[in-house]
């Protein structure tokens, strides 16, 4: 092998060994076998918390969550009492993109999570499911571009909700899509170092039986050839990589249903009628959330009931699961008489004022 010139960096969210292996060995996913034959693979450590916020921005930056100062896709701020949605503009820290085009180096960085709004670097930039349906390319020309001449779309057409049947060739597009604007790209701006990230596969796996994880598997391999056979020559370096990997989920934990009981976080009483009934009945909303969940109807109250209306109407979902959200920030928790207040179940955030001294705060620390 020569000297690097290239470097491919094709990154896919949530994959992980114990999905694609079996793949492989079933000869489904040729081009990935044929890079983990030609050069080296194994496990990569992610994050703490292993999260695709701020994961990817790890990679991207070397530093870890702590140094980043972003968990997850959301952040509490205490003094203002709200929950925000992180974008790229949380990030202060020098990506190795920027490096590179500090030294003259031409790079393109494509659907990476965390990138949005996008920034200038020397080549360009297409961000990953911006906020509104515009304004997530550099340079800014490039936008009408690629709607035009590609008809690219930011949001995929299938959700979680749909069926197998009805999701799959939406699936297929949307995949089919990313790779074909890859290519165009690479064509146009001929990068030296180009990373494109394939993030639907996560949402996928979370979301759908095993026979569309398989197609879409495959249709993420045929896209890889078709990025190898474009890019890649003896002077090139190919990474495949991932932010995270997935597992079963065997049991939970009801984080907020626990700190409420333990004293420790409080939720406002509803004004409402029907939420002054409940209180006066003793049925709390974690309690109406088990019922729903038990009786298998919670995927069909999340869809067909716009979530602002949820939280803020019918009061049904515990702290933890979503009742602090972008949608509703300070949701249905008692600021003034929360000592922790749980980040969608997977983050704890403690409110000092409240606190009578050092002494209790630690306590408080040691237990959860």
């Amino acid at each position: 092998m020569g000297d690097i010139e290239k470097i491919l960096v094709i990154g896919l969210d949530g994959a992980s060994w114990n999905i694609v292996e079996p793949l492989v060995r079933e000869g489904k996913l040729p081009a990935i076998e044929k890079l983990m034959k030609r050069g080296c693979c194994g496990d990569l450590e992610s994050c703490i918390m292993p999260y695709t916020f701020p994961a990817w921005k790890c990679y991207s930056t070397g530093k870890n969550p702590g140094k980043l100062g972003v968990y997850w896709f959301l952040g509490v701020d205490m003094a203002n009492k709200k929950v925000s949605v992180h974008n790229s503009t949380s990030f202060k820290s020098e990506e190795l993109w920027d490096i590179l085009g500090e030294n003259d180096i031409t790079c393109g960085v494509l659907d990476m999570p965390t990138t949005y709004p996008p920034k200038p670097i020397n080549g360009f930039m297409v961000s990953y499911r911006p906020s509104r349906p515009t304004g997530f390319t550099y340079p800014e020309w490039l936008e009408k571009e690629l709607k035009e001449r590609l008809h690219y779309r930011v949001e995929a057409a299938y959700r979680p909700e749909m069926g197998a049947d009805a999701a799959l060739s939406a699936i297929k597009q949307v995949i089919e899509q990313r790779f074909e604007v890859a290519g165009y790209l690479m064509k146009k701006f001929s990068p030296a170092f180009f990373h494109i990230t394939i993030f639907d596969i996560d949402t996928i796996q979370h979301s759908y039986p095993q026979e569309v994880v398989r197609d879409a598997w495959v249709l993420i391999d045929k896209g890889i050839e078709s990025l190898l056979a474009q890019f890649v020559d003896e002077n090139t370096c190919v990474i495949l990589m991932s932010d995270h990997g997935q597992t079963e989920i065997k049991c939970a934990f009801q984080v907020g249903k626990w700190l409420m009981d333990k004293g420790f976080l409080t939720q406002k009483k509803s004004r409402l009628f029907i939420g002054i009934l409940l209180d006066r009945l003793g049925l709390s909303r974690a309690n109406i959330f088990n019922i729903l969940r038990r009786a298998g109807i919670v995927p069909l109250v999340k869809l067909y009931i716009p979530r602002a209306i949820r939280q803020r109407f019918m009061g049904i979902f515990p702290v933890g699961e979503e009742v602090v959200s972008p949608d509703n920030p300070v949701g249905l928790v008692d600021w003034g008489r929360s000592k922790v207040i749980p980040l969608e179940g997977f983050y704890l955030y403690i409110n000092r004022k409240l606190f009578d001294s050092e002494e209790e705060l630690e306590e408080v620390k040691a237990l959860i």
